[in-house]
């Protein structure tokens, strides 16, 4: 599926669930498994409860036949430590984070970076990686998530 279409599927999600005070930071679809994940967030955390209460509300409100997929099945999920950056928001939340970029289009030969993000506005990323600077236009980001340090 398109990232325009996921886009699309997290607006509306996001409407639907907003009321309850979740929001939806990233949507996935598995066409193996003909799989729909949305990771949701509160500011008070995310348990089974919570899950459970966004993917009654979707039900309920019938939005999930809305999106007009065939046999989808729906899976809401926490973002857990290795969180998925999709918005400006989340992006400028992580300032001074580790962070792991894979892009669309190779840069340098390169189709990920993994760094420390030092910036970002509308148009790009900066990260730090082994004392190097790296611009990456934000139209060339496929997917970014936190890195956790499993090592701690």
């Amino acid at each position: 599926m398109q990232r325009n279409k996921l886009d699309n599927i997290m607006d509306i999600v996001q409407k639907a669930i907003d009321y309850a005070g979740f929001e939806c930071i990233e949507a996935e679809w598995n066409q193996h498994d003909e799989l729909l994940r949305l990771y949701i967030d509160h500011p008070s955390g995310i348990d089974m409860e919570s899950c459970a209460k966004v993917s009654k509300i979707l039900n309920e409100l019938d939005l999930i036949d809305d999106l007009k997929i065939d046999d989808i099945n729906l899976e809401v999920s926490s973002p857990g430590v290795e969180r998925p950056l999709r918005r400006i928001s989340n992006f400028t939340d992580s300032i001074g984070k580790e962070i792991a970029i894979r892009f669309s289009k190779s840069i340098g030969g390169n189709k990920s970076i993994q760094g420390v993000l030092v910036h970002v506005d509308t148009q790009t990323v900066e990260l730090n990686s082994h004392n190097e600077r790296y611009i990456v236009p934000l139209e060339n980001v496929h997917k970014a998530n936190l890195v956790y340090n499993w090592d701690l």
